[in-house]
């Protein structure tokens, strides 16, 4: 963890991306943001396809957190669970994919030979696995490190103070020790808007000590374009 604390989000995206375009919007007069929503299509060694928005060959991943962890551990894992409860969470994963592959939309994926990744879509619908999200798209990251999830209400608010993270990695997708894998286009839309990658970690894995991270002060106004960029902007939205 470093110990620089950037002054807000905008800053950490300059510091990993300068020429990211997800900056104009710290700008007003910085032009229409833009987002790239062309996926591309490859095979995979199991005979399936999957549909991404990069190579993934070698790449930047990104991980957004609205606070400072000590440690990253997949949603399975935190807090020290027992064994039993580890194996109740993972039959309710179990049970939510069973039901995942009665809908339409996943039979007619499978049978078009997409990758379905159904404990990928678990995760990112709320259910505890063994996976870490994270993200080619540092703007989602940015996304998830300045807005607190509200169950109550069921939506995202800008976080006004504090600090968070965006971690990152630079790895190569099949290296030995890199368990990550490609979820990127799929049945359900929330990963596709998300860019989703994940990283699938063994018991006691700690993503941190896979990745840097670098703080920065949560800062109200910085945090509400963020949010108005995903909120109001057709291109940015993200399902919640």
């Amino acid at each position: 963890m470093t110990d620089i604390v950037m002054n807000d989000v905008f800053e950490v995206i300059r510091h990993y991306d300068p020429y990211n375009q997800f900056l104009k919007i710290k700008n007003p007069y910085g032009g229409r943001l833009i987002r790239n929503n062309e996926f591309h299509v490859m095979g995979l060694e199991n005979g399936k396809l999957c549909a991404i928005a990069h190579s993934p060959v070698l790449f930047t991943y990104y991980r957004g957190e609205p606070d400072v962890y000590d440690t990253c551990f997949p949603s399975l894992y935190r807090g020290n669970p027992s064994e039993d409860t580890i194996l109740i969470n993972q039959l309710k994963a179990l049970d939510f994919q069973d039901i995942c592959k009665t809908f339409p939309s996943a039979q007619f994926a499978e049978k078009d030979g997409l990758d379905v990744r159904y404990d990928a879509i678990s995760q990112h619908y709320g259910l505890k696995t063994n996976i870490i999200d994270i993200t080619d798209d540092i703007s989602v990251a940015a996304y998830f490190a300045t807005q607190q999830y509200d169950e109550d209400t069921d939506s995202y608010h800008s976080i006004t103070d504090g600090l968070g993270c965006i971690r990152m990695t630079e790895q190569m997708l099949g290296m030995p020790g890199f368990q990550g894998i490609i979820i990127g286009v799929q049945p359900f839309y929330r990963t596709a808007r998300q860019r989703a990658y994940g990283y699938i970690c063994k018991p006691g894995e700690n993503f941190a000590q896979s990745s840097t991270a670098v703080i920065f002060k949560q800062d109200s106004q910085m945090n509400k374009l963020v949010n108005d960029a995903f909120e109001q902007n057709e291109d940015y939205v993200l399902p919640v």
